[in-house]
């Protein structure tokens, strides 16, 4: 401890000291101050962090990245990401809904050697939703790492990804109608 620092401490100690009682002598009066936490309290409540404000953080700094990336001000961005999330949406909404109606095998793919459907059972059906959201993250990390040097292409890409959920969205609702009327 330097000179000045012995200075302010033995200022402090006597500022803080509390007045001794008739019966109190030095030696109490120097133990209960070594028994003393030395660090001043101020009052700050020191918790654990809970899992919803770690979230909610991890959450506000995400979208402050995305305020800040022009990738994201990018309407085909934007409107890809809309687009996956409703045509997804869609189909687990109708797959939820009408869960009960559907028939044990859906038609998926027609296959035209046989000129007929191949048929999965409809239990399989809720993870075509999943695995499009999968290829759809795959493809916006890869996007993000091409916007870098071809912004060109990003766009292009993401474009395309539009034009695939709308006509999966189609061919959702083709699918469905199929089976109501059949």
């Amino acid at each position: 401890m330097g000179k000045e620092q012995a200075k302010l401490y033995q200022k402090i100690s006597l500022i803080n000291r509390p007045v001794p009682a008739d019966k109190e002598n030095i030696s109490d009066i120097i133990s209960k101050l070594e028994g003393k936490d030395p660090q001043i309290n101020l009052g700050i409540k020191i918790q654990k962090d809970n899992p919803i404000r770690k979230f909610s953080r991890h959450l506000h700094l995400w979208f402050q990245v995305v305020h800040v990336n022009p990738y994201w001000k990018n309407f085909s961005s934007v409107a890809m990401i809309i687009s996956a999330i409703l045509s997804s949406g869609l189909l687990l909404g109708i797959y939820i809904i009408n869960y009960n109606s559907l028939p044990a095998n859906i038609p998926l793919i027609f296959n035209h050697a046989i000129n007929g459907w191949k048929y999965i059972p409809k239990d399989n059906v809720l993870f075509i939703p999943i695995i499009h959201l999968v290829i759809i993250a795959i493809s916006q990390r890869i996007n993000l790492v091409i916007f870098k040097f071809d912004r060109r292409l990003v766009q292009v890409i993401n474009e395309s990804l539009i034009l695939f959920n709308i006509i999966y969205i189609i061919i959702i609702l083709e699918i469905y109608t199929m089976l109501l009327v059949y």
